[in-house]
This record gives C-alpha cells, sequence and structure tokens, in this order.
C-alpha cells in the first residue's frame, strides 16, 4: 500500500493482473463505499488507485479490498500445478474435497418444478433478484432448504434392462411362442418326452441370447461414466466442493480451466471464459463467453453467450456464474426428455419373423385341421387323427430356428467385438445389414474436432500449408516473398492468447484450437514466438463481443512510453454500444513507413495494434493493404476482391480470419489498419472418410451429413467427402424445417446429402422423416444433443472413445475406438447374417414342409401313419439345429457389399422362394414316399415301410443342407464359393448319429425302427441322394 499523497492510496491487489472482471468486481464493490470520490483500476500492473475524503480512515477501505482479492482469488484461479485437460478427462476426474462418497444423494428434481425463464436476457439484478441470492452464492442453511425444495441436480438415466427382463425377453419371438404351444399341446395329450425336449431346445436358446447380450451391456458400461462427483462452488462466500447433485439454483459455481459444468447458468464474472460446448450444440469449435455478452430473449442456444450448459467443459480461462437451472430443467435434461419420448423401432427382421410366424400358425393350424378331417372321414379314429394332427402341428415349427437366429447373432457381436464394434443387443446386428441410409453427425465422427491452418492469402499470393512448410503453385515460396508472409504470423501471434512451454522441437502451444493452429503455423515459419512477444509487450487486449466480431491487442515498442501500459482492458460496454469508432481519435497515418509492421526493423518508438477477426469486419477498420513491401491504398474494386477470396476460401470449408495491424500513440484508440491477410482453418476430415463414403455407396447406402455448421461449411464438407457420389448435393438449412410437414420433409430428406445448422430436435425430425419414407437409417453420433435421434434411429451408432455417456447409453452400436470404418465391416457382417439366416430358414422350412407333405399323403391315400411323433421329434431335432446353425456360419458370397441393401418391407421368405421351397420339399417327400413303397412291395405295410420312410427323409434332409448353401453355386459349379468346415463337421456328426440310431438298440427302440438290411440301405441310399443331384443340375448355368 502506498499513502504518501493525502486522500489517496495506492494498493497492490493479488489476483488482480490481467483479471478483468476482478477489476469490474472491484471497482463495483469500492463504488459502494460512500467515502470514496474515485477509483482507477490497472489491470496490467494488479494495481488500484483510490481517492477518498481527507482524513478518513482507511481500515475499512483496506480490509474491503483484502475480502475481495480472498474471495475471487481462491474463486477464480486454477490450483497450483492444474494441467490442462481434454472434455473426457475433465468429465472423467473425481474431486472428492469435502464430501464422502457415501453422503446420500437426494432424487432428482420433478421438470418443471423450477421457474423456466429466459435467463440469458435478464438484467443481472433481476436474475439475483428472481433468484434471491447474491455474487457471494448461497449460505449453507439457504442450499439445503433449496436442495429438499427442487430435489437433487440429477439427469434420469437411460433406464437399462434388468437381467430378468433381458433374459424375460429371449421368450418373446414368434418361432418361440409356437414352440411353447407345441410343448403344452404335447403335455395335454400325453407327450412327455416331446414336450421336455422342446422346452429345453427354447431354453437354451434363451441362455444364449442372455449370455450375448448382458455380456455387451457390461462392456459398453465398462467404458465408463462421462459425469465427475464434485463441483466447485462458493457456499458463504467461500469456495468449496460439493456433491455435483448436491447443487441448487442459486448457487454461485467456480469455472477454471477443465472445469465440468454441473448445472446450467449464468456468468457473473469472467476471464477469457472459452467453453467446449461441441457435446451440447455440435459447434466443434470452443465458444467465448462473457458476463456482459448481450442476448436475445429469442437467441438460440448456441448464441447464448453469457449462459453455460450442463455437460460442457471450460477450455480457458475462469469465471463466476449463477445456477439457474438444475437436473432435468437443464438444456441437457429437456434433451433427455426428448430421448424417453422416442420408442425403439423393431429391427426388420423381428417384423419379418413376426409376419413368418403368423403366416406359419395359420398355415400349420390349417393343415392340422384338414388332416384330422380327412383322417376321420377315411375312418381312422378320432384319437389316432389327433395325436398325428398335433405331430404334425410339432413337425411345422422349425424348432431351430430361434437358436439358430440367436446363435449366429451372438456368434456375429463376438465377431464384431474383436474389430472394436460393441453390439448391445442381439437384433442390431441384423439391422446393421438392412441400413440404406447412414446419417453422420459432422463434428468429431467425420472430422477430427481438430483445427489446423492450411491456407493464407497475403501480398497477393494464395498460399497451401503442409508439414514441409508454405507452398505457392505448389513450389515452396522464395525468401524474396516472404515478407507479407511473416508479417502476417507475426501479427497473429501477438494477437493471441496462447501459452507456449518447452523449447525447440518440443514447445507445446496451449490455447483455442483457432489460436494454436495460428501459432503453430508461426512456428513453422520458424518464427520465435516467446522472443517476438518479449520484444512486444502486451498493452491491452480487446476481445471478441456480439457487436465486435474481432479482437485487437495493443503492443510496446521498445523505447515507447511505459506510462502507455495503465491502461485498462477495454471490455464491450453493458449497452453494447462500443461500435468500432467509438471513443477514438484521428487516425494515425501511416504514409511514408510500413505501418509498423512486427518484421520492420526501422520503426519508430510508440504502439503497434494487431487485429484478428471476421474478415469483413476488420477490413471495414482498413485503409491500406501491403503488396511486395509496399502500402496500397484500398479503393472498392480492391475491397471487392479481397471478399472474393474470403468467399472462396470459405467455400473450402475453411474457418477464415481477416489480419490486419497498425500503429498509434494512444493504447486507448485504434488507428486505421493495414489489411494483412486472410488465414484459413479447417476442422480437419478424417483419414480415409472419402474412400469410405465411397464404399457406402457402393453397398446401395445413402450418406447424408448432419451438422451444425453453417450450411457453406457444411455444403463444402459435404462436396470433399462426395457425399451424394455422381449426384448434384442437395443441402437443407435447418431454418426451414419446422415449417415443414412431415410427408414433405420424408420426400425432400431422401434426396438430400446435407443438413446444416441443425438441433438435436431437427436431427430426430429428420431421422423419423426418413423412417416415414420407408428407410432403414442407421445414425451415428458422439454428443448430447445427438442421443434423441440414435435412439431414434433403426441403428444408433456411438463413438466409444470420445462420445459422452448420454450418446453411448442409448445407441444400439457402439464404436469402441471412434474408428468410423469398422461400420463397413459391421455392414458386411449384418447382411452376411441376415442371408444366411434366410439360407438356414429355407432349409427348415424345405425340410419341415416334405415332413408335413409325407404325413398327410400318407393319410390321403389311406397308408396310413407313415412316421410316429417320436420319429417326427427326433427328424425336426437332428436336422433343424446343427446343419442349420452350420449354414447360418456360411463365409460372405461375392460381392456381398456390392449389392444394394434389402428393401425392409420384403418378407424374410419371398414369393419366388416359395416355389423352390415346395418344389424340394416334394423332392424329399417323393424319396422318402418311393422307399417306403419299395418296402411296402417287398414286405407289406407294417413298421419296416416306416423305418425306411424315416431314415430317408432324414438323410434326404441332411444332404439338402448342401443344396442350401448357395441358389447359384454348388457341388458342380463352386466358382468363388469358400468351404464351410462347419456345415462339413455337422453333416459328418449328424450322418454318423442317424446311421447309428439303425443299428444300436435302445435308440431302435425308442424310435419304434426295425433292423435295416443291404436292400433297405440301397433304396435309403437313392431316395435320399436323388433329390440332392436334382436340384445341383438345376444350377447350372447360373452365374455366381
Amino acid at each position: 500500500m502506498h499513502t504518501q499523497v493525502s486522500g489517496r492510496a495506492r494498493f497492490k491487489v493479488a489476483g488482480l493482473y490481467r483479471c478483468e472482471s476482478f477489476g469490474r468486481e472491484l471497482q463495483d464493490s469500492l463504488a459502494r463505499l460512500g467515502y470514496v470520490e474515485a477509483i482507477k483500476i490497472n489491470v496490467l500492473t494488479g494495481c488500484v488507485v483510490v481517492h477518498y475524503r481527507d482524513g478518513q480512515p482507511l481500515a475499512e477501505l483496506v480490509a474491503e479490498l483484502e475480502a475481495q482479492a480472498r474471495r475471487f482469488t481462491a474463486a477464480v484461479q486454477p490450483p497450483p500445478g492444474r494441467k490442462k485437460r481434454t472434455v473426457k478427462a475433465a468429465a472423467s476426474s473425481r474431486d472428492h474435497q469435502g464430501y464422502s462418497k457415501a453422503a446420500p444423494l437426494p432424487a432428482a428434481a420433478p421438470a418443471g418444478l423450477q421457474a423456466q425463464q429466459t435467463w440469458h436476457a435478464l438484467p443481472v439484478q433481476d436474475l439475483l433478484q428472481n433468484l434471491q441470492t447474491g455474487s457471494e452464492g448461497l449460505a449453507a442453511t439457504e442450499a439445503a432448504s433449496r436442495l429438499a425444495r427442487y430435489g437433487g441436480n440429477v439427469l434420469a438415466e437411460a433406464r437399462r434392462r434388468s437381467a430378468l427382463a433381458m433374459f424375460g425377453q429371449q421368450f418373446t419371438s414368434p418361432p418361440v411362442f409356437m414352440l411353447g404351444i407345441s410343448a403344452a399341446v404335447s403335455v395335454a395329450t400325453g407327450g412327455m418326452a416331446d414336450a421336455v425336449v422342446i422346452l429345453s431346445v427354447v431354453f437354451i436358446n434363451a441362455v444364449i441370447g442372455y449370455a450375448t447380450e448382458s455380456s455387451a451391456e457390461r462392456t459398453i458400461d465398462a467404458l465408463g461414466k462421462m459425469t465427475p462427483e464434485q463441483a466447485q462452488v462458493l457456499r458463504d462466500g467461500q469456495p468449496c466442493a460439493v456433491p455435483l447433485a448436491h447443487i441448487v439454483p442459486g448457487d454461485v459455481l467456480v469455472l477454471t480451466p477443465g472445469t465440468y459444468i454441473a448445472a446450467d447458468a449464468r456468468l457473473l464474472a469472467s476471464n477469457r471464459l472459452t467453453v467446449d460446448e461441441s457435446a451440447l450444440t455440435g459447434e466443434s469449435l470452443p465458444v467465448s463467453k462473457h458476463y456482459q455478452f448481450p442476448a436475445d430473449e429469442n437467441a438460440p442456444l448456441a448464441e447464448r453467450h453469457n449462459m453455460v450448459h450442463r455437460g460442457t467443459v471450460v477450455t480457458g480461462g475462469s469465471g463466476l456464474a449463477l445456477v439457474t437451472a438444475t437436473g432435468r430443467n437443464t438444456e441437457i435434461g429437456v434433451i433427455q426428455s426428448l430421448v424417453g419420448e422416442v420408442r425403439t423401432p423393431e429391427t426388420p427382421m423381428q417384423r419379418q419373423l413376426d409376419r413368418m410366424g403368423t403366416q406359419l400358425a395359420w398355415l400349420s393350424g390349417g393343415i392340422c385341421a384338414a388332416m384330422f378331417g380327412i383322417g376321420v372321414l377315411r375312418g381312422y379314429g378320432w384319437l389316432q387323427m389327433l395325436n398325428s394332427s398335433i405331430s404334425l402341428a410339432v413337425a411345422a415349427v422349425p424348432e431351430g430356428l430361434p437358436a439358430v437366429a440367436t446363435t449366429t447373432l451372438a456368434l456375429g457381436i463376438k465377431d464384431m467385438q474383436r474389430q472394436h464394434v460393441l453390439v448391445r443387443q442381439l437384433p442390431a446386428v441384423e439391422s446393421l445389414g438392412s441400413v440404406q441410409v447412414i446419417c453422420l453427425d459432422k463434428t468429431g465422427t467425420l472430422t477430427m474436432n481438430r483445427m489446423k491452418a492450411v491456407a493464407i492469402e497475403c501480398g497477393g499470393l494464395s498460399l497451401a500449408l503442409d508439414s514441409n512448410g508454405f507452398l505457392s503453385e505448389g513450389r515452396p515460396l522464395p525468401d524474396t516473398q516472404q515478407t507479407e508472409l511473416l508479417n502476417l504470423l507475426e501479427v497473429v501471434s501477438l494477437c493471441s492468447e496462447t501459452e507456449l512451454s518447452g523449447q525447440g522441437a518440443t514447445i507445446r502451444v496451449d490455447g483455442s484450437p483457432t489460436e494454436t493452429a495460428l501459432v503453430e503455423a508461426a512456428l513453422l515459419a520458424d518464427i520465435d514466438v516467446v522472443a517476438l512477444r518479449a520484444a512486444n509487450p502486451l498493452v491491452r487486449t480487446v476481445h471478441r463481443a456480439e457487436n465486435r466480431p474481432y479482437m485487437v491487442t495493443v503492443h510496446q515498442r521498445d523505447g515507447g512510453d511505459s506510462n502507455n501500459r495503465e491502461a485498462n482492458t477495454l471490455s464491450p460496454s453493458p449497452s453494447g454500444t462500443n461500435s468500432p469508432g467509438a471513443n477514438l481519435v484521428e487516425p494515425c497515418s501511416p504514409e511514408g513507413q510500413r505501418a509498423g509492421l512486427p518484421g520492420d526493423k526501422g520503426r519508430g518508438e510508440g504502439l503497434f495494434v494487431a487485429v484478428k477477426g471476421s474478415p469483413s469486419d476488420v477490413l471495414e477498420l482498413c485503409r491500406w493493404r501491403q503488396v511486395d513491401g509496399r502500402l496500397l491504398e484500398l479503393d472498392e474494386a480492391g475491397r471487392a476482391a479481397l471478399l472474393t477470396r474470403n468467399d472462396r476460401m470459405a467455400g473450402q470449408a475453411l474457418r477464415v480470419l481477416a489480419v490486419a495491424c497498425g500503429s498509434t500513440d494512444d493504447a486507448e484508440k485504434l488507428p486505421e489498419l493495414v489489411w494483412l491477410g486472410l488465414a484459413g482453418m479447417e476442422d480437419q476430415i478424417r483419414p480415409g472418410m472419402a474412400e469410405l463414403m465411397d464404399q457406402f455407396h457402393q453397398a446401395g447406402i445413402d450418406t447424408v451429413m448432419i451438422t451444425g455448421d453453417q450450411s457453406a461449411t457444411a455444403y463444402s464438407v459435404g462436396k470433399r467427402l462426395g457425399l451424394s457420389g455422381d449426384q448434384p448435393l442437395e443441402i437443407i438449412d435447418s431454418s426451414g424445417l419446422d415449417k415443414l410437414e412431415p410427408e414433405v420433409l420424408g420426400s425432400l430428406a431422401k434426396h438430400t446429402a446435407v443438413f446444416a445448422r441443425v438441433s438435436p430436435a431437427h436431427k430426430l425430425r429428420i431421422v423419423q422423416a426418413l423412417q416415414g419414407a420407408g428407410r432403414v437409417v442407421a445414425m451415428t453420433g458422439d454428443g448430447v444433443n445427438d442421443s434423441p435421434a440414435l435412439k431414434a434411429a433403426d441403428v444408433g451408432v456411438a463413438m466409444g472413445d470420445q462420445g459422452t455417456e448420454v450418446a453411448r447409453s442409448v445407441a444400439d452400436v457402439v464404436l469402441e475406438d471412434d474408428n468410423l470404418h469398422t461400420m463397413i465391416i459391421a455392414i458386411r457382417q449384418g447382411r452376411c447374417i441376415y442371408a444366411n439366416i434366410r439360407k438356414s430358414l429355407h432349409y427348415m422350412l424345405s425340410s419341415n414342409l416334405s415332413e408335413i407333405e409325407i404325413m398327410l399323403f400318407g393319410t390321403v391315400l389311406g397308408l396310413g401313419e407313415v412316421l410316429n411323433p417320436m420319429q417326427l421329434l427326433w427328424i425336426n431335432l437332428m436336422t433343424d439345429i446343427l446343419p442349420g446353425l452350420a449354414l447360418a456360419l456360411e463365409p460372405p458370397e461375392q460381392n456381398v457389399l456390392l449389392q444394394p441393401p434389402r428393401d425392409p418391407g420384403e418378407p424374410i421368405v419371398r414369393r419366388a422362394d416359395a416355389g423352390k421351397l415346395i418344389g424340394q420339399s416334394l423332392g424329399l417327400t417323393a424319396g422318402a414316399l418311393g422307399a417306403y413303397g419299395l418296402t411296402v412291395a417287398r414286405s407289406g405295410l407294417g413298421p419296416a415301410a416306416g423305418t425306411n420312410a424315416f431314415m430317408t427323409l432324414t438323410l434326404g434332409q441332411l444332404l439338402h443342407s448342401l443344396c442350401c448353401r448357395s441358389e447359384r453355386t454348388g457341388l458342380f459349379n463352386p466358382e468363388g464359393r469358400a468351404s464351410n468346415p462347419y456345415l462339413r463337421n455337422a453333416l459328418a456328426a449328424s450322418l454318423a448319429i442317424q446311421v447309428g440310431a439303425g443299428f444300436f438298440p435302445p435308440l431302435r427302440s425308442l424310435l419304434r425302427l426295425t433292423p435295416i438290411g443291404p436292400a433297405d440301405w440301397l433304396s435309403i441310399a437313392a431316395g435320399a441322394g436323388l433329390p440332392l443331384l436334382v436340384n445341383e443340375v438345376s444350377k447350372l448355368g447360373k452365374k455366381p
């Protein structure tokens, strides 16, 4: 403290250095002291000069300064040694200060209990009054009272399936229902053994499905929660850590780099605060926040720069924020309520199996009724016919289908896990193969979410940047043409808040992605940024504001007037009236000199001004431009040409900033500037994305990008990715979506490759519109804003590494390493699985149909009961499960990814398949009846004829599995078909068991078989082999 002059005191205040928001806090608090006449605060020196009434004791003034310093310094300064953290690291941190983990968490606040207001548009005083709080936070007792009133600051978690529900869900498919009915009928008619075998198959199927799905759930949950347990707030004016669930409206959050923001809040103070809102808005760049940023009442979420929201992370700076909403009333809570309202659709195969189950039920019921009626009319006893009809009903149901489908999907999940693709539920595997449209979130999915400078326009040159340096027309830039480039890079290095650490090749740049990219470009040009800043000390910083889209820094030149360092940091006025010309004197003319550029060794004394920002706004501040080391005055044609270059760069999906500089003698007066050029940064597209889009298109899958970016950037990214293939790229701006009827939107969506400036609700509408148009939709995303659309999509695909917990919890598929290329592998696997299940189904239906035919023909022709109930059940178990499962494990056929996805409305058994099924089943029936007839001719009606028919039909069905491997390739034209060791082994085992049943007495007794002689084996072999021969010959001439 310095008090040599009466009525004037000068104080050095801890924490004030370069902290403008603390300066304003001090200004306001000291002004409330009645004896203070004038206050001068200098954030560049950390000093306060107070003029007060002479004779007034200073004790109260000193106490006020000390109290303010203790409160604000403790609140906004990060702890010593804290390192910069990523969004994921911040969200994963666990701070256990002050509270036991065992502390009970309150229930969530009901939606709507908290007052809903446009907090971003209210004056601060009204805000404090409405929430009945102050800038020092709540008292502990008041916080406890509000916690009881509003409930805990917790979100409704995505509802997890219990183990019981997961197990019970395995019994809900139509084939399982039919098997259950068959088992019940068997018990009612005394067929206990039949019922036991059927229920055993059903139970084994349920165990396989439960084990696989529960494993997937545990794997996804193991990726980790994304919400910390503690938050820093002010209570009773002191910073402390409280459980995140105990945050209440009226609390004051303490924001420092890396802080996970625990609730929606309005800023009370800020110091260079930037926030990563990509998880909420989809915007890839950190957003500047300021407590004085004005906000319109109807401003969208992304433009409320005086607000911070739950689920986002502080990337730079510090501040204090007043909590306005907690729990389900936060923006993230509203989005989660959209998730809760969305119903997950059935998969295409679920719909097909439902339809097929209904058809099989009607078919089996009709056939049983017909057989019962025919038998009674022919004089058979009604009890005998009832048993035969029930046996026929059992035969009509493919017992192996549930086990085949479940096991195949489970093995598919295991295979995908090896590719780092985690599938939550079995049916999602098949849905992947049915996808017709993939909706892709841009930020973090298609792009790296990391900025890099790639283009510079300066001095009439268009330069490109790569790892080797700066190129002009593909050639390195000559040293003689580098003056303008170096000037531009020196200016952006000065007009920057990045921090550098390390030396030489290990130098590290920390700051916002945009500023980091620019400084890294300067380092690539061998500019010593640290020395440059030391030679040009910072005097004043003017941050970007809503009405001033550029940043200004003022720097002291060697030998300049040091008094200018006493100038305050400029910030927008509360009324938002700071225009570019406000408080400015006449501009300094640089005629005859080079505007005091950083690289000019012959410059004089004074201050140097560096500016970067929106090209059109910076251009309005410029009077000259630099070309070939000379200053040329800008005319209208020159300005138009510069704006055209800006448009060209923006059309290349670049974020473009203009760079300018000037000289002045007054730190608070902005001179007319010299235009230096444009710098273009890009959020780099992930490697191989364009090729991946082409693979999707070859597979007949449309690609749609949904992004919060502006239309020009989104269009350019879409063109570079080739989202529309060979067709013109159609883009829709979300500004018109709300006016479109769902039918119109669905019609437009079918031909649109890019949706720009979309909100979470828009994403949901787009997905639902595509589904309404009959498309099977996959949606990829990683943020909270993607979660409603992820759940609504037929296949929701979330990122496992950088994705949020909300996105992962509602997704069907999680890409563990965020590698979108594994999607094509998953789609290939899904298509292969569906095709193989169709092969298994074709095999089982044609085989079961032959059993129905042989029983029906036996009754109609008066041959009696050709097969007994136990033989029918044996055939189903022997031929359905092992061969059916082996067929489901067939290797993919050629060109599986060069075929269009199937029509989701197409039946799993098509009309064209019906003729093949009937023809092949009749072949099997004819072979069995032929063996039956030959035996009757030799030895008459009796058990021997039934034995030969049973053996012929069983062996014929087993061999029939070879025919069902492919509709085009076979035994006589195997080109391009890989071997299937599973089928080979299954056939060997099944054939051995079946032949052994004819020789093993206990099995012969169970199945009521007679001994089989050599002549019988000949007729059995002929009856079983001829159908396979006929079917294989029919494939000759077909293309693979």
